[in-house]
């Protein structure tokens, strides 16, 4: 969990939210829990699901993660903003990129690392182009970034 300027906790659950598709939630120090959004609520899940990296925070005050599921191509997992109020936008679907029956932009991201001037790096745990043997069946992953904020 990562704590903010007010005081509460913001976190992800991997399971669980209305559609037993993961959530992001706020806990205040005193432990009233808020679910501020449930992962999958659009058909098809192209919000995203399965969150299994915590959030970040943005020099915005907004918060930044990942799912492993989900988004507008299929599933291979997004990039999202939220607000501690609980508006979710989903900045980053992945698989956007496929050749040869291959996520070349990646698939599966694992979490985001903040930079300078608003840019997060991360890593997918899959996608790319080969896997090490030469074989183009998963992919071994990509390194992105993304600019979100300034």
């Amino acid at each position: 969990m990562i704590q903010a300027a007010n005081g509460n906790f913001y976190g992800t659950s991997q399971g669980g939210g209305a559609t037993q598709s993961g959530s992001v939630f706020e806990l205040t120090p005193k432990g009233k829990l808020t679910t501020l959004y449930s992962f999958c609520s659009p058909a098809g899940c192209t919000d995203g699901a399965t969150p299994t990296v915590g959030l970040v925070l943005g020099s915005d005050k907004n918060f930044y993660g990942t799912t492993q599921a989900g988004g507008a191509n299929g599933q291979g997992g997004t990039i999202f903003e939220i607000t501690p109020a609980g508006a979710l936008t989903t900045l980053y679907s992945f698989c956007a990129e496929v050749k040869d029956n291959l996520c070349i932009d990646g698939s599966r991201p694992a979490g985001l690392r903040p930079g300078a001037h608003g840019v997060f790096y991360g890593a997918t745990s899959a996608g790319g182009r080969f896997n090490k043997d030469g074989s183009t069946i998963l992919g071994d992953g990509t390194v992105f970034s993304i600019q979100v904020a300034e």
